[in-house]
């Protein structure tokens, strides 16, 4: 994902495949805020902020490659 904010139906589509209550629709509401928070609590706790970013997004993809 290099600096690029990635987009958030993908970010949402992988969320959801990993288990969180979101859907893709694209747009950033409280519940894909919710679920980035509790994703990046997790994974990435030195910074939450409920954002989508290069650096989550590579976590959540490299998760799920993993997960098969």
């Amino acid at each position: 994902h290099g600096d690029a904010v990635p987009d958030i139906a993908e970010v949402q589509a992988g969320l959801a495949r990993f288990g969180y209550d979101v859907a893709p629709s694209g747009i950033l509401d409280a519940a894909t805020e919710a679920a980035l928070a509790a994703f990046q609590r997790h994974f990435r706790p030195q910074l939450v902020n409920g954002r989508p970013d290069a650096e989550t997004a590579t976590l959540l993809d490299d998760l799920l490659a993993r997960a098969g």
